[in-house]
């Protein structure tokens, strides 16, 4: 019986292996996008250190390289947004300045 027991779970367990998630393989020919909600007209948009653009006041979008990245928002010497983010390619962030 417990010879049963055994196989049965051996059994379950490569049939696990086969239904892993596919998803992973899929990539987007759409590029990553951050939009900057609610900063000051005029703010420096810095990704990795590269200036990418200046806020509308508005929702500024900017096309970026999917991965993970260090994103800053500030506005003369103020820093309104300092954090490393992750982003796909096909996905849009939304970084709320102010919230």
């Amino acid at each position: 019986m417990t010879k049963f027991f055994v196989a049965l779970a051996a059994s379950l367990l490569l049939a696990a292996c086969g239904s892993m998630p596919k998803h992973a393989n899929v990539r987007s020919d759409e590029p990553a996008i951050v939009q900057v909600i609610g900063a000051p007209e005029g703010s420096s948009v810095l990704w990795d250190g590269a200036i990418l653009g200046q806020t509308s006041g508005k929702t500024t979008r900017f096309e970026v390289g999917a991965g993970s990245h260090k994103l800053v928002v500030r506005t003369g010497t103020q820093i309104l947004f300092d954090r490393d983010i992750f982003i796909q390619d096909g996905t849009t962030r939304n970084i709320q300045i102010g919230q």
